[in-house]
């Protein structure tokens, strides 16, 4: 008898572990959201802040709950700190203890003159008993005309005719032969309008124009772009330029400058290098020069010109064009050393050495005797020296 009870209790046991757990009970959690706009319009090619707030309205704890933005045509993802931006800008929140509210951000370019209706939608791993309260919208309307060239979120060369948005990112924008309207969005751009009267509206950050807007415009230009050389702007090295004067370079490494200021072509110097592959910036006196790129400095050198005079060499490698190299010479007092993080037309690099040469080239055509830095730009990472080390 005792023998058969302890063998029911085996069997019993036996089938009590192989039968499947009790399944736990779903949670329950009324997630709301609700969404608003920091404006109800704004100007083609301008980022909108978005706010989606979600609260959990109980009555269990929210785990795992997502806010995906549901954006239409005309309506760019440009950032969303935490969050993923594609396919759509999806954002993963933390647990939400009943009653508890949490706020995600993000931020929009808009590239559509329309009303345009944004969602922001909710959802979690339990069980939601109201639908209706999980999707928000709202709406922004697009002011001016659309955009016909469009930018991503990283750095872009974009030309093109009408209305060109660079959105995010350090933009290279040139405008065509008509009235264009180039908007560099969020970034450090660089914006050289074309032949005809356009408008030039850099956005957030700090900024490089070839010319002045063509009427008002919302925005100044922090820096001024003096030239092209292929697809890399040059910013102007101060705001008080007396003048630029182009000519032939020594090194047939140097590339073609494309002017986009008022300028003059000195006579050839018969070295058998193109008119334009050098340039000389007149400055008034004891100017502070800055650097004409945003790069790294990759060389501080002082030498011999034409193995005679002293005189600083200043090399900088391009941030968006590292195969290149932008030689900066005739310089006084270099304040910068090899390694040197530069911003285009804003870090001062030294000053420009004084004019001494009653026989310099420059004193033809620029009055005054004033001193000039020689900047030109290198292909293949060459740096020559125009004579001896010092």
């Amino acid at each position: 008898m005792t023998r058969s009870i302890r063998s029911a209790v085996v069997a019993f046991g036996l089938v009590a572990s192989l039968a499947p757990p009790a399944a736990s009970a779903a949670t329950v959690s009324d997630l709301a959201v609700s969404l608003a706009s920091e404006r109800g319009s704004a100007p083609v090619g301008d980022e909108v802040g978005l706010e989606a707030s979600v609260t959990n309205l109980g009555p269990d704890e929210a785990a795992g709950a997502i806010v995906t933005f549901q954006l239409p045509p005309g309506a760019i993802p440009d950032a969303a700190p935490g969050c993923s931006l594609t396919p759509v800008i999806r954002c993963e929140l933390a647990s939400l203890a009943p009653g508890a509210t949490a706020v995600v951000g993000a931020r929009v370019s808009l590239t559509l003159a329309d009303p345009l209706t944004l969602e922001a939608v909710v959802d979690a791993a339990g069980d939601d008993p109201v639908a209706a309260n999980d999707r928000a919208t709202a709406t922004v309307r697009g002011t001016g005309r659309d955009c016909d060239a469009v930018g991503t979120r990283a750095a872009d060369d974009l030309r093109g005719r009408g209305v060109v948005c660079g959105l995010g990112g350090h933009d290279l924008l040139l405008g065509g032969r008509r009235k264009d309207v180039l908007l560099g969005g969020s970034g450090h751009d660089a914006l050289a309008g074309g032949k005809g009267r356009d408008r030039i509206d850099g956005g957030a950050d700090v900024d490089a124009c070839a010319r002045e807007t063509a009427g008002e415009r919302p925005r100044e230009c922090e820096r001024r772009v003096f030239a092209m050389a292929g697809r890399l702007p040059l910013a102007e090295p101060t705001r008080a330029v007396v003048g630029y004067g182009y000519h032939q370079s020594l090194f047939r490494t140097a590339i073609g400058l494309r002017a986009l200021e008022p300028r003059v072509v000195m006579r050839s110097r018969g070295r058998g290098t193109g008119s334009t592959t050098a340039v000389d910036v007149v400055v008034p006196p004891r100017g502070r020069i800055a650097s004409p790129v945003t790069g790294t400095v990759v060389g501080v050198t002082r030498y011999r010109l034409y193995c005679q005079d002293l005189d600083w060499k200043v090399v900088i490698e391009p941030r968006s064009h590292p195969d290149l190299r932008v030689l900066v010479l005739h310089m006084a007092r270099p304040s910068v050393s090899e390694g040197a993080e530069v911003e285009a037309g804003v870090t001062r690099i030294g000053r420009a050495q004084v004019n001494d040469e009653p026989s310099a080239q420059e004193n033809l055509y620029f009055a005054d005797r004033y001193p000039h830095v020689h900047i030109e730009v290198e292909r293949n990472r060459a740096s020559p020296t125009p004579g001896c080390a010092a």
